[in-house]
């Protein structure tokens, strides 16, 4: 079921079948069976999440959100890592 729901919203997230296929290392076949049975299932009117609790939809935007959130944090903590190593490097020099 993890798997499931990776794939869905891997999906969601723009990846193709066979780069969730590779992430999850299963077979393309596995993933597109996935898919399909959740857009069956999606095809059908979601119930919303019960009282304080987010639905379906809502979920899935708050996970792409979060994911667009965490590749930008790597992106700055990559840069951090550079500026780090590279003034590191002149303190070394200037002694």
């Amino acid at each position: 079921q993890t798997f499931h729901t990776s794939a869905e919203l891997d999906q969601a997230l723009g990846m193709t079948i066979a780069d969730i296929a590779r992430k999850l290392n299963v077979t393309y076949e596995s993933v597109r069976t996935w898919v399909r049975k959740a857009k069956a299932t999606n095809a059908a009117p979601a119930p919303e999440g019960g009282e304080g609790e987010p639905s379906r939809a809502e979920l899935i935007t708050a996970n792409a959100d979060l994911a667009k959130r965490l590749r930008e944090a790597e992106k700055v903590i990559e840069v951090l890592k550079a500026s780090t190593a590279f003034f590191a490097s002149e303190i070394r020099r200037s002694w």
